[in-house]
Parts: structure tokens; C-alpha cells; sequence
């Protein structure tokens, strides 16, 4: 089974579970309860994976560390639950009753629980694994900083950078506030300790990006945006700050508070806090109706990986609708000059991330399900296989690239791969990567 990447949340009572498997161990996070997903282990070495479900609705996968991965979502109309899943099958997990629904939330450092925003009266709380809930008043969003000693929260009376050892908060006067719901404020974390905030013309359509220092609350430095959209992309560690530009005339979609725009005609670099950038990097053929996206940064944040594809329109809110052909660039600190790669194969390539090393990157084409790497050494790229069995699934990397955590949906009798029938609903899935850059 070689697969590969794609590309790319609790006070507990007891859980039991029931398995749905078809070979492999069952391994129930707890003991009796309503029902629970199960725990289904199948094949071993590259040939190995894991599973738990089934969930009526499974939010959000991810990764805490490089063999722990998490997911929070409905296992039933009346629980949701935040759960993580080792790769040798071992739980942990916190129920949340109906009443107390999140309705975003995000894993706490090292697996401690999960803080999230309650849908009942948005009001932001911590669901620690062990010990009570603790309020951190009301809030219609939240965001995490990378390393997650810092959480902001956002709400119509204001916003506050809490630290998450302690909780105790700070309110910030630099942030501007939007109307629920879910709209918080255009914030993206630098580092543990800055932001960047777009701040718009009043209308959301294009602005300024400012950064302010957490949790004091200075102004840096303000990015003038010139009349256009600008998106914010920091590098791992926060020495550099991609900025995609678009006249809002042009975009095909509008920028929401929480997410930027992923698609541009211009891609500014900056060396953080300075408002200057250090490259400024047009389409290579602006006659060819494409947009600069899939901005992926190296593990290093020495290198920048982007395509230029045409994004003609929506096949739904989310989802481009990508053209025929790419053209993929690296561009490397500090000068940051693309450089085009050869890759002798057409279709909408996107880069998907660099391996741990830096020496090579996934990419991918979403349309034909397809994906190759390309080595820096050799020049090359290398065709590899693109998850065949799991195609559409939400797909996250663990941090040393060796493992993949998917969501897949299962319908009434299908199969999923390697475990054979298994019961309806969402699956959260980790298997190994062969052949993985």
C-alpha cells in the first residue's frame, strides 16, 4: 500500500466502545457510556493503520506531536467529544453533552484538552483531559499561537490574549471587531509573541496589515496594502511573511475575517517587523489569466513554493475550480527570487510541503487525484502514489512527514481500506507513508 500526503478538536465521563472491525484489535478509549467510536488496527510496517470511528460528523483531524494525532466532531446528535489517537492505538478524550456544543475549537499543548467556543451562548471554555472546565468569557472565535502558549479570543466586547499555563488574559485595544458570526478579527500569528491583523477600509475588501506584539499589545510595524486584498502566509518561526496581493476587482472570492484569500497577482515577501519588503514577485506571464497560489513554506522558513495556475471560478464556497496547467516556483531566502521547476508533466500542480530536511516537495494535482516529488539535487521529479483508496479526504502530515492523519467518509456498506466493511459515518485514519519525500 504505497500512500502518500495529500497535501493539508472535550469534563469526560467514561466512554465504551463497540468494534466495527473487520481484523485488527478493537482498543476503547474508556469504559461504559453511550456509544463511541472503536479503535481498528490493520496490516503492519508501511503496511500499517489505524482507525477510529464511526462519527456522525468529524470536524477536524490533526496532529499534536509526531505520533499522536487528534480529532473533535459529533459522535452523535447528542455528544460531541475531542479525542487523540496514538499510532499504536492508545486514547485519550473528553465528552461535551449537547448543551455545551462547540462550535470551533482547537487541541491545547501536549494533548491537555481542547478550548473551544460553545455554540449554546459563545462563551469560550477549556475542556481540560483531567480536572473541570474553566471560562474564559465571551467569545465567537479563538486562535491558538503556533506553539500554543498563547491563545486570543474574539468578541463583540473586545479581544484578550490569554496565556494558557496560567489563563490569565490580557484585553487588546489594537484589534478591530466584526458582527458574529464566527467573524472575530483578520488575525495571523507570527510567533508566540506577535501578530499580524488586516485591517480593513471598513468593508472587508482590502486594507492594511499591521503587526502588533502579544500579549502588550505595540504596534511594530503597518503594511500598507495600496487599495488590495493582502493575505498573510508567516514562515515557520516567524522570520519572514509572504503576502499575496489582488485588486479586490479581480479576486474570485471575498476574504473572510478568520481565513485570508488563497489566490493573488502579486506575492510580496517581508522580513519581519520591517513594512518593506525584501522581494516583490509578479506572474511570470501576466497575459495567461493565472493566480499565484499554494504558498508552502520549508520547515526551515528558507524557502517559499508557490504555483501559478488559473483559478477561473467556485465549483462550490471553498473549492476552486482549478485550469489545465501550472507553473510551480521555489523562491529562497534571502533575496527570494523564483525559480521555476521543470516538471515535465502538465496539470494544475500544486505544492503540498517540503519534506523535513528541505530537499524535496510534495506536490500535487487536485484534479486528477495525482502527485510526484521533486528533488532539488537531481532536478527531477518522480511520479508517486496519491492515496488511491481515500481520495477526497481531509489529509494532514505529521510533523516528521512519516505519517498521514485522514478523514474519510464512509457510506452504508462501503469498504474502507485496509479494514473492509465498517460501519457509516466519518473515520479518523493514520497509516504510514512509503516512498514520502
Amino acid at each position: 500500500m504505497a500512500l502518500l500526503l495529500g497535501c493539508l478538536l472535550l469534563a469526560g465521563s467514561a466512554l465504551s466502545l463497540t468494534s466495527c472491525r473487520r481484523g485488527g484489535v478493537a482498543k476503547p478509549p474508556g469504559g461504559a457510556g453511550d456509544p463511541a467510536p472503536s479503535v481498528l488496527t490493520a496490516g503492519s510496517g508501511l503496511e500499517a493503520a489505524i482507525a477510529l470511528g464511526p462519527f456522525a460528523n468529524l470536524r477536524t483531524v490533526g496532529w499534536l506531536t509526531a505520533s499522536e494525532a487528534y480529532g473533535w466532531g459529533d459522535v452523535t446528535d447528542a455528544r460531541q467529544i475531542y479525542v487523540t489517537l496514538g499510532v499504536g492505538g492508545d486514547t485519550r478524550s473528553v465528552a461535551i453533552p449537547i448543551a455545551d456544543q462547540l462550535a470551533i475549537a482547537f487541541p491545547l499543548p501536549g494533548g491537555a484538552g481542547c478550548v473551544g467556543v460553545h455554540y449554546s451562548d459563545f462563551t469560550a471554555w477549556v475542556h481540560p483531559m483531567t480536572g473541570s472546565p474553566i471560562s474564559l468569557g465571551e467569545a465567537n472565535s479563538l486562535f491558538l499561537s503556533p506553539t500554543g502558549a498563547r491563545l486570543l479570543t474574539f468578541g463583540r466586547k473586545g479581544s484578550t490574549c490569554f496565556d494558557t499555563k496560567t489563563w490569565v488574559g490580557t484585553v487588546q485595544t489594537q484589534i478591530p471587531q466584526y458582527d458574529f458570526p464566527y467573524s472575530g478579527c483578520a488575525v495571523t500569528w507570527l510567533t508566540d509573541s506577535l501578530i499580524v491583523v488586516r485591517a480593513d477600509d471598513g468593508d472587508q475588501v482590502s486594507g492594511n496589515l499591521t503587526m502588533v506584539a502579544q500579549p502588550g499589545g505595540q504596534v511594530l510595524a503597518t503594511i500598507s496594502g495600496g487599495g488590495a486584498i493582502l493575505s498573510p502566509y508567516p514562515s515557520p518561526g516567524g522570520e519572514w511573511l509572504a503576502v499575496l496581493a489582488i485588486d479586490p476587482a479581480k479576486a474570485i472570492t471575498m476574504p473572510e475575517a478568520l481565513y485570508p484569500l488563497d489566490a493573488g497577482r502579486e506575492l510580496r515577501v517581508y522580513r519581519v517587523p520591517d513594512p518593506q519588503p525584501v522581494a516583490v514577485i509578479s506572474l511570470s506571464d501576466p497575459a495567461a489569466g493565472r493566480s499565484i497560489t499554494g504558498l508552502v513554506w520549508s520547515p526551515d522558513g528558507g524557502s517559499l513554493a508557490y504555483a501559478e495556475v488559473s483559478v477561473d471560478s467556485m465549483l462550490e464556497p471553498g473549492v476552486p475550480n482549478y485550469g489545465q496547467t501550472s507553473v510551480v516556483f521555489v523562491a529562497r531566502g534571502p533575496a527570494f527570487a523564483p525559480t521555476a521547476l521543470a516538471l515535465g508533466v502538465e496539470g494544475p500542480w500544486l505544492p503540498a510541503r517540503f519534506s523535513p530536511a528541505g530537499d524535496r516537495l510534495f506536490l500535487e494535482d487536485p484534479v486528477a487525484n495525482k502527485a510526484m516529488v521533486w528533488d532539488f539535487a537531481s532536478a527531477a521529479a518522480t511520479p508517486v502514489a496519491a492515496d488511491p483508496g481515500w481520495p477526497g479526504g481531509e489529509r494532514v502530515a505529521s510533523s516528521d512527514g512519516q505519517r498521514i492523519a485522514l478523514r474519510v467518509t464512509v457510506g452504508a456498506g462501503e469498504d474502507l481500506r485496509p479494514f473492509g466493511k465498517v460501519a457509516a459515518g466519518d473515520w479518523l485514519v493514520i497509516y504510514q507513508v512509503a516512498g514520502e519525500p
